[in-house]
């Protein structure tokens, strides 16, 4: 006897007949001769019933195995509500820790009326559960816990959430369950089962896994909020790539097929008249980790339905009970106008997004450093403007992706009954995350930076051609976008020597680079272009204030000169292999790394190894597009680093603190070795351990000592203590960069901002202070030659005992021009004058501090006195520095003392 059926069936032939949707109502049949049926307990009719329980059991040293082969019984009001734990579930029927079984199977039941999960498995495995019935259970139809049980043409129908059944409003119940909930389950076999109506998820799964033949065949799931919900919500991202397939989804009130975590991949599948055909999320491993794995998201060989012409508006724009309780913002809130979508293009973040305490479509940590999504072999079919419906389209970009939407890439897609004004949409950016705790004060850069790639022409009629996002949009027009001329960087608008480049004459186009064959496509508001190829570029700082230190808005020119763009980015795209041109205001020693590897700059003087010399500036060392990746060249004169990029390489710069000199000698910590100047001259130091040239590593203790030695031998005459014929006039340094400190407080999305009421931002705070940092970093420090001259103003020709001198002797030493010395010594070692007591009383001591720096001209003695009376007194001030004892000294005249011995 057949025990279900269809009624108000409806058949809809698509894409020229070779797809077929029947969108029907099921029927069932419910009672059976045979009946297990739960007691009335008065006060409880809707919650407590009864239970059947198939397990193990040991009394009196005797093992009990329990086995129940069940067909065409009835479970009539069995179940108790809230008990659904494995431990003590009191379900309508549990099998529990039966391990592998071949005695047991349910067949052709009916689970009719259900205060809980009707079914569940717990360490129970292979049953055989076919062509039963499910009506009206709490929370679940089936639990599975089990691994490889066979479930074959079953039907769930009516699955309540148990936070608002019989009333409830449980505002703090977060569990999500499936009418199938299969998430802990291992193989399961799913064959023709249909789920008519849940008040979650339809199946609630774990996926198969991609590489292992699929189990799973023609399954439906309709009226739920949620079709397939393919989510574990510790996240499990390691795991391999997770499948589903062989999935018909309809009339799914959010989303038919909701995916995480770990690479995703959904194919065989049939969506149709669904408000969002998939959502793919992709988590880890975190940026801040700085590692990265070629994650993907890929939807293959399926059908998008937008609309069947029975599709009505009052059923597209209702909202069932539970969506209304969890709250409709916590779902993805509609397409185009609030029409159907077909596939939102995947993200790929750094950790769970937190659902469903925060939104299920949302992003709420960074983005990942690495993903792709590829759509294969899809057909659309009727996503057309709807009167009063909206507008549904085809592909479109995740609207909670604020921070990155990583590349996508398109083959083998075909259109049906769909005008290609509704194949793709590209939001515009959220102007609400343009505050100091999400994206501070410019436009996020997700929704600028989508790049679309059609690697066959179908969907953009040319292959490769690139689908890029309007990045121009508000581009110096609503300035609460915080985009413009006035956001470039400024050394990107100026000459070498300060002066202003017009604008016309570098960067005249605005956004992503364009050529003449590029049209912009209005209404999906990008930009279609069929000669260039467009890739997405990351710029990672691996520094340890990676969240505080803010480096944006970094601009990119793309052909400077009279077709010259300009845009404003954190991860820019750009032609397959570009050379870019970094500018640092502070120039360091940059060695570049090609996944790992090392490579030279172009200029490097080989003879010089393994010292790191480099040679002069020059166009024949820039590097062109047909250098290898990581080629390089430092142009010193301009700050400019060049390198080359390219797609499926990683390139890290690493930066090394250097000490440039103006004599024209530039040298880095580690060649301090060969210039025996690290330490003293005598000293043997060992060779380098680098693959890059001048491999030993100084601390930044031995840099500020190295630079100390540097002046100290200039200044004291110690040239030839350079190891190198040098005839030099000064010295003019500018610092070695200070390492990155540890961070502070964070002016990020994660950990929220500093505000004070009425006061500045702390990004704004911020940004002052590291521009006078900078600022500060980039002075010159002229080291003169110091000659034999010292002026002595202050001293006294008559001092009274245990009393400071009426002025303060004050040491001056001069130029061979006559101008004053400002700086003897390093910063961090600057030279010490010492006051010394000379004649008259041997017993009398000079008291005060009598050892002071030289510092911004002079050393000044501000408390000296003396201690006994009498005459034939002299001070003499002479240089104690490391490596000078007395190369400059000062005898002050006779000194009369006068008072009382104490």
């Amino acid at each position: 006897m057949s025990q279900t059926g269809f009624i108000s069936a409806e058949t809809h032939n698509l894409h020229s007949g070779q797809v077929e949707a029947t969108l029907a109502g099921e029927v069932g049949l419910l009672t059976r001769n045979i009946v297990i049926e739960g007691n009335k307990y008065p006060g409880f009719e809707n919650k407590l019933r009864g239970r059947v329980i198939v397990s193990r059991l040991t009394q009196d040293g005797l093992d009990y195995e329990g086995s129940a082969k069940l067909d065409a019984v009835e479970f009539r009001n069995m179940g108790q509500l809230g008990f659904d734990d494995t431990d003590d579930t009191s379900f309508s029927l549990a099998f529990h820790s039966l391990g592998e079984t071949t005695t047991n199977y349910v067949k052709r039941c009916s689970f009719n009326v259900n205060f809980s999960p009707a079914l569940g498995f717990f360490s129970t495995n292979s049953v055989p559960v076919e062509a039963n019935i499910f009506y009206h259970s709490v929370g679940s139809g089936v639990i599975d816990e089990g691994s490889d049980n066979v479930y074959k043409a079953n039907l769930l129908v009516s699955i309540l959430f148990p936070g608002t059944y019989n009333g409830a409003q449980e505002t703090q119940n977060m569990d999500w369950y499936g009418a199938f909930n299969l998430n802990k389950a291992t193989n399961p076999v799913l064959e023709n089962n249909v789920v008519a109506g849940s008040e979650q998820a339809g199946i609630r799964t774990y996926g198969e896994n991609c590489q292992d033949a699929s189990l799973w065949i023609n399954n439906e799931i309709h009226s739920a909020i949620f079709g397939v919900l393919l989510w574990k919500k510790s996240g499990d991202a390691d795991s391999p790539c997770k499948r589903v397939s062989n999935m018909y989804a309809w009339r799914i009130e959010n989303t038919a097929f909701m995916m995480y975590p770990a690479s995703l991949l959904l194919s065989n599948v049939l969506s149709v008249d669904n408000k969002l055909g998939t959502n793919q999320l992709v988590y880890r491993p975190a940026a801040l980790s700085h590692e990265f794995e070629d994650k993907t998201a890929t939807v293959r060989d399926s059908v998008f339905v937008g609309a069947t012409p029975s599709h009505t508006c009052s059923f597209h724009q209702s909202s069932s009970s539970s969506i209304l309780f969890f709250s409709k913002s916590k779902f993805w809130e509609g397409g185009k106008e609030d029409g159907n979508t077909g596939i939102l293009f995947a993200s790929f973040m750094s950790s769970v997004n937190m659902a469903p305490k925060h939104k299920f479509n949302e992003l709420s940590s960074y983005p990942a450093l690495h993903g792709s999504s590829y759509i294969e072999d899809v057909t659309f079919t009727n996503f057309e403007s709807r009167d009063n419906c909206g507008i549904d389209v085809a592909l479109m970009t995740n609207q909670g992706s604020d921070d990155a939407i990583h590349p996508i890439f398109t083959s083998g897609l075909t259109f049906v009954d769909t005008p290609e004004d509704n194949y793709v949409f590209i939001h515009y950016t959220n102007l609400v995350r343009v505050n100091p705790s999400d994206c501070v004060d410019m436009d996020c850069d997700g929704h600028k930076k989508v790049v679309v790639t059609d690697n066959d022409g179908s969907l953009l009629g040319s292959e490769q051609a690139t689908l890029t996002s309007e990045a121009e949009k508000e581009w110096d027009g609503d300035r609460s976008h915080g985009v413009g001329d006035y956001r470039i960087p400024i050394p990107l608008r100026q000459n070498s020597d300060g002066s202003a480049i017009p604008e016309a004459d570098k960067f005249p186009n605005k956004g992503i680079v364009r050529d003449n064959s590029c049209t912009k496509m209005a209404t999906w508001q990008g930009w279609k272009c069929t000669n260039l190829i467009h890739r997405m570029m990351i710029i990672e700082s691996l520094d340890s204030d990676t969240e505080v230190r803010r480096l944006s808005p970094i601009g990119l020119i793309a052909n400077p000169g009279p077709i010259g763009y300009v845009d404003l980015v954190n991860g820019p795209q750009d032609q397959e292999a570009v050379v870019l041109r970094i500018y640092f205001p502070k120039l360091q020693r940059y060695d570049i790394y090609v996944d790992d590897i090392y490579v030279a700059p172009k200029n490097l003087d080989t003879s010089k190894l393994p010292a790191y010399q480099l040679l002069g500036e020059g166009t024949m060392y820039e590097p062109t597009l047909s250098d290898p990746t990581g080629s390089n060249y430092l142009q010193r004169s301009e700050k400019l680093l060049h390198v080359v990029l390219r797609g499926g390489q990683i390139v890290d710069i690493k930066t090394t603190p250097m000490i440039f000199l103006t004599t024209g000698l530039v040298v880095d910590p580690n060649n301090f070795y060969e210039m025996e100047i690290a330490s003293s001259p005598t000293s043997s130091l060992s060779s380098n351990t680098s693959t890059a040239p001048g491999g030993n590593v100084l601390s930044s203790e031995q840099l500020d000592q190295s630079m100390s030695n540097i002046v100290e031998y200039y200044q004291t005459g110690n040239s030839d203590k350079f190891n190198v014929s040098l005839d030099l006039d000064e010295v003019n340094v500018v610092e070695a960069i200070e390492p990155p400190k540890e961070p502070g407080p964070k002016a990020t999305k994660e950990e929220g901002s500093v505000v004070i009421e009425g006061a500045e931002l702390f990004s704004q705070i911020q940004q002052k202070e590291e521009e006078a940092t900078l600022n500060k970093s980039l002075e010159v420090v002229v080291y003169d030659t110091p000659t034999s001259s010292i002026v002595v103003d202050g001293v006294p020709s008559v001092v009274v005992t245990y009393t400071l001198f009426d002025t303060s002797p004050t040491i001056t030493v001069l130029n061979d021009n006559g101008d004053a010395v400002e700086s003897l010594g390093h910063s961090s070692d600057p030279w010490q004058f010492t006051a010394t007591l000379i004649g008259g009383d041997l017993a009398a001591t000079l008291m005060g501090t009598r050892t002071v720096a030289y510092q911004d001209g002079y050393a000044n003695f501000t408390d000296l006195s003396l201690d006994l009376p009498g005459s034939d007194y002299s001070i003499s001030f002479n240089v104690t520095s490391r490596l000078c004892l007395t190369s400059h000294g000062y005898t002050s005249s006779k000194l009369l003392v006068s008072g009382l011995f104490i």
